[in-house]
C-alpha cells in the first residue's frame, strides 16, 4: 500500500512544507501521515486543511502533529502563509483563516475567519498537466487516470 511508504516518498522529495487535506473521518490517517513525515524530517512544516479543520480548528492542532491549520476556503490563506514562511515573517496573526501554534508551543492561536472569495473566477483551474495522473486510480474500480475535485463550497454533504 502506498500509504505505508509515505516516509520514503517524502524522503524522495524532501519538501520544506507539506499540505494535508482531510475530512473528519480521515483525521486518523492525516495524523499518521504527519507523524511518518516528521520521523523523516522533524523540522518540516505541516499545514492541514479541509472540512474537519473548519469545524474543529483548535482540536485539530491540539491532537495532530500539524504546525498550521487553514480553515474555510484555503486558496488565499495558504498563499499568504507560504509567503510569510518564505520571508521569515513570524507575525502570522495577521493572516485571516489561519490557526497556528504559538512558537511551536501548546498555545493555539485562531485568527478571524477569512471572507469568502466573492469572484470564484479569480481562482485558477487546477494545473492538471502537472499531475502524474497515471499514478492515480479510482479506489473502487482501480481504473487508472482518475482524480477527484470537490467543486462546491463547504462540506459536499448536508453538514
Amino acid at each position: 500500500m502506498l500509504l505505508k511508504n509515505i516516509g520514503e516518498i517524502y524522503r524522495k522529495y524532501d519538501s520544506d512544507l507539506i499540505g494535508i487535506y482531510h475530512m473528519t473521518w480521515t483525521f486518523t490517517q492525516a495524523k499518521w501521515i504527519a507523524q511518518k513525515i516528521r520521523e523523516v524530517n522533524p523540522e518540516v512544516k505541516i499545514v492541514v486543511g479541509g472540512p474537519n479543520v473548519s469545524s474543529f480548528p483548535k482540536p485539530t492542532l491540539k491532537y495532530g502533529d500539524f504546525d498550521y491549520a487553514v480553515k474555510g476556503e484555503g486558496e488565499m490563506t495558504t498563499n499568504e502563509l507560504v509567503d510569510a514562511i518564505e520571508r521569515g515573517d513570524t507575525r502570522l496573526e495577521k493572516i485571516p483563516g489561519l490557526v497556528f501554534k504559538e512558537n511551536n508551543a501548546n498555545r493555539i492561536i485562531e485568527n478571524p475567519d477569512r471572507e469568502l472569495i466573492s469572484d470564484l473566477d479569480t481562482i485558477p483551474f487546477p494545473a492538471w498537466h502537472l499531475l502524474p495522473i497515471n499514478k492515480y486510480f479510482d479506489v473502487f474500480t482501480r481504473e487508472k487516470k482518475f482524480a477527484t475535485m470537490i467543486t462546491s463550497r463547504g462540506c459536499p454533504f448536508s453538514c
